[in-house]
Formats: C-alpha cells, structure tokens, sequence
C-alpha cells in the first residue's frame, strides 16, 4: 500500500472518528435537554396531581360544611320552634290572649321561618358558588329535598 493511501485512510477514518465523537456529544446534549424537559414535565404533572388532590379535599370541605350548615339550622330551627310553643300553648290556654297569642305566633313562625329559610338559602348559594369555584358540578339534589321538605 502506497503512503499517500495510508494518509487518505487515516485521514478519512480521523474524520469519521471525529464526526462520530461530534454525534455522540451532540446526542448527548440533546438526551440531556430531553432528560430536562421529562424531568419538568413529571414535575408538572406532580403539581397536578397534588392540585387535584387539594382539589377534592377542598369539594368534601365544602360539601361537609354546607350540609352540616344545613343540617344544623334545621335542628336549631326545630328547637327554636318546641321552646317557642310552650308559652304560646299556655297562652292559647287562656281566653283573654287566645286570639292575640294565634296572631303573634302566626308572625312569629313566619320571621322565623323565614330566617332559618333564608341561612339556608344563603348557605346553598354560597356552596354553589364555592362549587363552580372549585370545578365541582351544581348539585340539584339538597335543592330537590328542600323543595320537597317545604310542600310537606
């Protein structure tokens, strides 16, 4: 073999050596950026997750307070309601302050009523705005039973 041969061959193999190394580098970096941008997607995605978590521990945290909101004015409107007839009972008792007793009750269950009725208005708009807040869907049903609680 001639040595202008040997010096095209080592020349051409030092360049494919080289245009090799320079693909490794290059591969390298860009396994590196990828790599990166894996490594930020997962940390998005855990972000995600812990956001829908809170998510949903948020929604049980309103669920639990509205119903327990409701369901407290309702118990505390029922007592209200037995501590309140007592005097009205003896009062219907007695001819004198029978027809007066009647009215001022009537009034007095109707206020009262009527401000029982409206903390649980309130508590349900404010839950459903809470809801849509959160992402949750407008649930229909607490609003159904009341409707239902109201015509017994």
């Amino acid at each position: 073999m001639s040595v202008g041969l040997l010096m095209v061959v080592a020349l051409g193999t030092t360049l494919l050596s080289a245009l090799t190394s320079w693909m490794v580098l290059h591969q390298q970096a860009e396994t590196r950026v990828a790599g990166q941008a894996i490594g930020a997607a997962a940390a998005r995605y855990g972000e995600g997750q812990r956001m829908l978590t809170q998510r949903r521990r948020l929604r049980a945290a309103q669920r639990f307070t509205e119903s327990a909101v409701d369901e407290t004015s309702r118990t505390v409107e029922d007592i209200h309601r037995g501590i309140a007839s007592v005097p009205f009972e003896v009062l219907d008792r007695i001819p004198a302050t029978r027809d007066t007793a009647r009215i001022v009750r009537e009034v007095h269950d109707l206020t009262s009523g009527t401000v029982y009725g409206s903390i649980r208005g309130i508590n349900r708009l404010l839950g459903s705005g809470l809801r849509s807040g959160l992402g949750g869907s407008h649930d229909n049903s607490k609003k159904k039973r009341d409707d239902e609680q109201g015509s017994e």
